[in-house]
């Protein structure tokens, strides 16, 4: 299954030259049935559309610290 996550406009700026106001598309491809099942679920039980309970965890996912490099 294939989605296409827009995120909002007031989500950080990437880096690749876009400014702060166009939203980003990201792509992710070949996700199982039960996986959008399972994130589907969690959603709709925050009250949440898919897309925006996906942008609220990869923002907390960002925002945790880096880890070193190996």
């Amino acid at each position: 299954m294939r989605r296409s996550i827009p995120l909002s406009p007031d989500s950080p700026a990437p880096t690749r030259g876009y400014p702060p106001a166009v939203p980003v598309t990201i792509t992710v491809p070949d996700v199982d049935d039960r996986t959008d099942e399972v994130l589907s679920a969690r959603a709709a039980s925050e009250g949440l559309s898919l897309s925006d309970y996906l942008e609220r965890e990869l923002e907390k996912r960002a925002a945790e610290p880096d880890l070193p490099m190996r």
